[in-house]
């Protein structure tokens, strides 16, 4: 299990393990959460979180930055690999890459 992600440019999936690293490598490469919005039937106050299934959306802004903070920190991380191997599933960057691509086209419901 994981999280759908929903665009009108299309359709990523990742388990948790993956959008967890994919979040922490952003963050530590200069992504700063803007925070979710709350699905479309939402009713009451919103936390922001990117962290559950609830059809949040990420906004235009948010995404790109999310993206381009990961592929900065991409190349950080597997260097770190080539000197610890083992720590990632051989497909992993690839991945994060296919992900960080999609960001980059816009905004995106996590559900």
């Amino acid at each position: 299990m994981g999280v759908d992600l929903y665009s009108e440019h299309g359709y990523q999936a990742l388990n948790w393990y993956g959008w967890g690293r994919c979040f922490d490598i952003a963050i530590e490469h200069g992504w700063h959460p803007a925070g979710t919005e709350p699905p479309d039937d939402h009713v009451g106050a919103w936390g922001g979180g990117y962290f559950s299934n609830d059809y949040q959306h990420i906004t235009d802004g948010d995404a790109r930055a999310f993206g381009e903070a990961l592929l900065r920190g991409i190349p950080i991380e597997e260097a770190r690999e080539r000197d610890s191997p083992t720590r990632w599933p051989d497909n992993s960057f690839h991945r994060f890459r296919e992900f960080a691509g999609f960001a980059l086209k816009g905004g995106f419901i996590i559900g």
